[in-house]
């Protein structure tokens, strides 16, 4: 059986300026802030994440593309059952993709991008770190 690679989850917007942004969606869109730290603010969207990334710190998410560099100022992601699984998969099809990392607010991602250089992960829930 395939991975499903269809169900778009989350979108990250890279920012110049968290509050200002934060503030913007919030009192825009009365979107709920589901997850914050110094760098991110993650808002709500029916189905569909927000996260809210300071610029500064896209680097650290982003392993292996060019984010900062090329300027893409969005990553869309992916959520699937088994990351490990659908990386196997998008190998298969001959798209690289970077090793799965756990992330500390409760996801398994790995990293690839479009051939624009739009950035792109796929994820998996998994316990989040404490």
């Amino acid at each position: 059986m395939s991975e499903s690679l269809s169900h778009l989850s989350a979108i990250t917007l890279f920012v110049s300026d968290l509050p200002r942004s934060k503030q913007f969606y919030v009192n825009t869109f009365e979107a709920d802030v589901v997850f914050e730290d110094d760098t991110s603010s993650c808002v709500q969207f029916d189905n569909v994440l927000l996260n809210l990334l300071s610029a500064r710190a896209a680097d650290d998410l982003i392993s292996g593309t060019a984010v900062g560099r090329r300027g893409t100022p969005v990553q869309f992601s992916v959520w699937v059952e088994d990351v490990d699984a659908a990386r196997a998969t998008l190998r298969e099809r001959g798209v690289p993709v970077s090793e799965p990392i756990d992330r500390p607010w409760g996801k398994r991602t790995a990293d690839l991008e479009d051939p624009d250089g739009i950035a792109w992960e796929i994820a998996q829930d998994i316990a989040p770190a404490e």
